[in-house]
């Protein structure tokens, strides 16, 4: 952390956490994975999480956060957060199967900059 720091003027304050992401879908119950095969899933932009949905059977669909309710309610089969995070985005209200699949976890590193030219 600390050749972090002087690289880059970046300092690791701490860490919270985000948690373990599940998938949530709008129609389909997911019970295997053969039941993911043609759903489209929003991921973010990530050759990693794009590689996992296909590896699934299952279309990624890079979609930044701000755009994911929308699309949720019209273009994707599922999204997918943290617990919390889909009660609190309301996803509930659009999506009826939460899939507690633990897929991803999340951590949330919390930091602070002394470079000017970061800001």
């Amino acid at each position: 952390m600390e050749e972090m720091r002087k690289k880059t003027g970046v300092r690791c304050l701490g860490n919270g956490e985000n948690g373990f992401r599940h998938f949530s879908t709008r129609n389909k119950a997911i019970k295997s994975v053969d039941d993911m095969k043609g759903l489209k899933i929003r991921v973010m932009e990530s050759p990693v999480y794009m590689a996992l949905v296909r590896s699934l059977g299952a279309s990624p669909v890079p979609i930044s956060w701000g755009e994911v309710y929308m699309a949720s309610s019209r273009v994707l089969s599922t999204a997918g957060g943290p617990i919390s995070l889909i009660e609190s985005m309301k996803f509930n209200e659009i999506t009826k199967n939460i899939i507690l699949d633990g897929h991803i976890y999340s951590f949330l590193p919390l930091s602070s900059t002394t470079n000017s030219s970061c800001r």
